[in-house]
């Protein structure tokens, strides 16, 4: 068993600096004013200023390094020299900005009349538990924690939060070493557990365990010592980023570390980050500053199946979660015990990121669109979730919609031909599919462009992955979770989206001339920029203006099928486009989000479908993206087609 695996207490010098302020804000911030440090305040100027002179210097360096090496093993000696410092976010007011937990001693939860121990069952087992308590409850119980975690107002805050406390924040400690292997010199870690109060993100839970891994290339800890750290591994959502160590930021021998606000993912640095766990949801993880530094202690914990339940770290058997039971993503955690980077720290070390993936700060509107949007959609669904009578009146609701929307219109007789007429919004889908049917080698050319352009994307992402930075964002381990979808999606994405503007044009120009010999002009039409411009205009409108889409796109729809059938510029064409669809917005607004939805979004979904289910390589999502995109954009192009004759036949009516 490896040294550092016992129960034991940090000691620090006596008068260190470190003793006298811990928590202190940083980045040009002066010292914050702190009201749990001055808690301690009467007992600090109890001590008189001789007094305080007297015990400094009677110790003196070489009495005080003497008395440190006697009292503490060498374990402790490693895992205070590369104690990460905690930077939080700033919180100026309670309840406000910012973050509100840091990381604290469990005893903060036990022995609380408020706190209970509940059984499978939910039947309360005790009140008040104590570690005691904790090892001998069976699988399956779990804490409550007083407040509600689906609704946590500033329950959690005002109860468990760092300005509530006077005691210093608490990494729980251990050293595990591996054993050496043909292939792999003997490696030695210290980890540093950090235990929060409450997970406020897009998923809500009570109590959140979180860690950082110092790694050395070493076989003992005094070699350990001798040598030093050689990289570093955070926790993110299930899985971990790791630097090595001459790239961390450091004071001294101790790496800084940035846990995001609200669900505690530790970053190396301060940026907007995207979240990224199939387990957790997906959204905006922000470590931005001003930030709180916090320098804390060091505790060392014991292995826990050497804990007995008279020891101080009896909760180390615990087989129970942390805090309140609730459905999906909002569930509470179990101990850290039952971690893959407990039970397997190397290889979740080696499994992990080398770096993690940062939202643009200049971006138009997009980012804060995102962030806003998942995390408003994630307090929505925690919302239904303690409300599930809405949540299954909402998609009753949808269902009805859909059918008595499916209802208003006629969807057959599907009438092809003649291109200049008038049919019902259903029709002109189930025409654009009775077209391309009638006429499938007049469209095989755009078909064929479309599949090459998703076989040429997968090839692109693949080399961007294996031979860029981005290679390291995504590993194996991020199939499931947001960071690795979006790049399966992204990598190709330069290549992809040019091709479809042009492919989409290329079949409008068909559709325009389908009922004539097939001209040469097609593909010329489309190359030199006749209606690209106006599809581009459409495309940025969907993807940037937001909820603002829902009144632009309409006016815009019929724009590029103007551009190609009557020969006008962009500007001219939107113009034309305002004017056909003045009367009909609403269901010009419906035929196109359908038909995109239909054409743009399926063959990518099925892709990521196929890649989280049954875990194929990035590179397919391109390829099955490409196969489905080869029928339905040249649809697309029918439909948009089609619905300009709609309405141009309309307005010359007088409808």
């Amino acid at each position: 068993m490896p040294q550092g695996r016992f129960a034991g207490f940090a000691l620090k010098a006596p008068c260190s600096r470190a003793d006298r302020q811990w928590r202190t804000t940083v980045h040009g911030v002066s010292p914050h004013p702190l009201g749990p440090t001055r808690a301690r305040a009467p007992r600090v100027r109890a001590l008189t200023l001789s007094a305080i002179l007297v015990l400094c210097g009677s110790l003196g360096p070489t009495t005080s390094a003497a008395a440190r090496r006697t009292a503490v093993d060498p374990a402790t000696t490693l895992a205070e020299r590369h104690a990460p410092l905690v930077r939080i976010q700033e919180q100026l007011d309670a309840c406000g900005p910012g973050e509100a937990f840091q990381p604290a001693d469990v005893d903060m939860i036990l022995d609380q009349p408020d706190v209970a121990l509940l059984d499978s069952e939910g039947a309360v087992i005790t009140t008040a538990p104590t570690a005691a308590d904790l090892f001998d409850a069976p699988a399956g119980s779990n804490f409550d924690l007083p407040g509600a975690s689906l609704r946590p107002g500033c329950d959690f805050d005002r109860r468990f939060g760092w300005r509530t406390t006077a005691d210093r924040p608490l990494l729980y400690t251990r050293v595990v070493t591996e054993q050496p292997s043909s292939d792999r010199p003997p490696r030695l870690a210290v980890q540093y557990w950090m235990y929060f109060v409450y997970n406020d993100w897009n998923n809500l839970h009570e109590s959140d365990w979180e860690m950082a891994q110092v790694v050395f290339d070493a076989a003992t800890v005094d070699e350990a010592l001798a040598e030093g750290p050689s990289l570093v591994a955070l926790s993110q959502h299930y899985g971990n980023e790791r630097r090595p160590w001459n790239q961390v930021e450091r004071v001294g021998e101790r790496p800084v570390i940035y846990p995001a606000e609200g669900s505690h993912a530790i970053f190396f640095s301060q940026h907007l980050w995207f979240g990224m766990s199939g387990d957790s949801g997906f959204g905006c993880d922000d470590t931005r500053g001003p930030s709180m530094q916090l320098d804390p202690l060091v505790r060392m914990m014991p292995e826990a199946d050497t804990v007995t339940a008279d020891s101080d770290f009896a909760w180390l058997g615990f087989q129970g979660r942390w805090g309140e039971r609730q459905r999906g993503i909002n569930d509470s955690e179990l101990g850290p015990q039952y971690t893959e980077q407990w039970l397997d720290p190397f290889t979740w070390t080696d499994g992990g990121r080398t770096g993690a993936v940062t939202v643009p700060e200049f971006d138009l509107g997009v980012t804060s669109f995102f962030c806003a949007a998942t995390t408003n959609v994630s307090r929505a669904m925690n919302y239904m979730l303690v409300r599930p009578w809405l949540l299954l009146g909402l998609v009753v609701g949808i269902v009805v919609s859909l059918v008595l929307l499916a209802r208003r219109t006629r969807w057959r007789p599907a009438v092809p031909a003649p291109l200049a007429r008038r049919r019902r919004g259903g029709q002109l889908l189930t025409s654009a599919h009775a077209l391309l049917r009638a006429n499938p080698r007049r469209y095989a050319g755009v078909a064929v462009t479309i599949f090459v352009s998703g076989v040429v994307a997968a090839l692109v992402q693949t080399w961007v992955v294996n031979h860029t930075a981005i290679g390291g964002v995504v590993s194996d381990v991020d199939r499931g979770a947001f960071t690795g979808t979006a790049t399966a999606l992204a990598a190709g994405a330069l290549e992809t989206v040019p091709v479809l503007i042009a492919a989409l044009v290329l079949a409008m120009a068909i559709t325009h001339r389908i009922e004539s010999p097939r001209p040469a002009r097609e593909w010329r039409t489309a190359l030199l920029g006749k209606g690209t411009v106006p599809t581009v205009v459409g495309f940025l409108a969907l993807v940037l203006t937001g909820p603002l889409a829902l009144l632009v796109v309409p006016g815009i729809a019929a724009a590029a099928p103007a551009a190609v059938a009557e020969d006008l510029g962009w500007r001219a064409a939107l113009r034309r486009s305002w004017q056909l669809t003045r009367h009909h917005r609403t269901r010009t607004l419906i035929v196109t989000l359908s038909a995109i939805t239909v054409a743009l979004l399926l063959g990518p979904l099925l892709g990521v479908a196929i890649m989280l289910v049954f875990g194929k390589a990035f590179t397919l999502v391109n390829i099955i993206a490409g196969v489905v995109h080869a029928f339905t954009v040249p649809w697309l192009g029918a439909v948009l087609s089609l619905q300009f004759e709609d309405l141009r036949a309309r307005t010359s009516t007088g409808e």
